[in-house]
């Protein structure tokens, strides 16, 4: 129901924009821990779909959005840009360089790319490593999933060590905009957004001391002048 929701909503806030900006292409941010996976031994106990049944669900699940935004969205062009999350991974502890080898995520990323290979319309940009790269109206937008990211606690929360982290990536490369998710809640901040999550408040984020939030999925407008104009999150319950 919530992903569902998630995809209505993205229609009605997309013709909610429009209002002020004549928008044809969008972006789909596929961010990882769309699985829960089974990292825990609690998972294996409480998940009611093993891995592979979980990709199959999935993939079906963003095969049904996408078919949705092609069809109502009324837009030139959809880019899918992927990131595997910590939970999708088939070994116990977090792999750095290869941590895509063991992803069943990153397995549905590349069957969801052959499904749409000849619909021009959509294209899949999908990396082997922690960072997505997507130039977007001119502005260098760096996607992770955000587990690279230690948070220990602390009044700041986790944009602290998410700055530090910024400061230390920019010297390489400098983006324009970070975009993550992992932490189950929605941060807007000038230079990166954190993006809510669909399973909302829950004994993770409970554990880590997360803020309360609802579940939520996020949208933004990123303005070629500009750049990020819009972010607002999409409740989901």
């Amino acid at each position: 129901r919530r992903i569902n929701r998630t995809w209505q909503k993205a229609l009605y806030l997309l013709d909610f924009a429009r209002n002020i900006s004549n928008i044809r292409e969008l972006v789909l941010w596929l961010g990882g821990d769309l699985i829960n996976g089974t990292i825990h031994e609690e998972l294996e106990e409480s998940n009611f779909l093993g891995p592979a049944e979980a990709v199959m669900y999935v993939q079906d699940r963003v095969a049904t959005g996408i078919d949705l935004l092609l069809k109502e969205a009324k837009l030139d062009r959809i880019t899918v840009v992927t990131n595997y999350g910590n939970h999708g991974r088939s070994t116990r502890k977090r792999r750095i360089s290869t941590g895509y080898r063991h992803s069943w995520e990153w397995l549905a990323y590349n069957n969801l790319a052959g499904w749409y290979r000849n619909t021009p319309k959509v294209a899949f940009k999908i990396e082997q490593g922690y960072h997505n790269w997507l130039d977007i109206q001119r502005r260098d937008v760096r996607f992770h999933h955000g587990d690279a990211i230690r948070f220990a606690g602390g009044v700041g929360g986790v944009t602290v060590p998410l700055r530090k982290k910024i400061a230390q990536w920019n010297k390489r490369r400098t983006a324009d905009l970070d975009i993550l998710g992992h932490f189950h809640q929605f941060i807007d901040c000038w230079d990166h957004v954190v993006c809510g999550c669909l399973v909302g408040y829950d004994a993770y984020a409970l554990e880590i001391g997360a803020e309360f939030q609802q579940p939520t999925q996020t949208f933004l407008v990123i303005d070629r002048a500009y750049g990020k104009v819009l972010t607002v999150p999409i409740f989901c319950e």
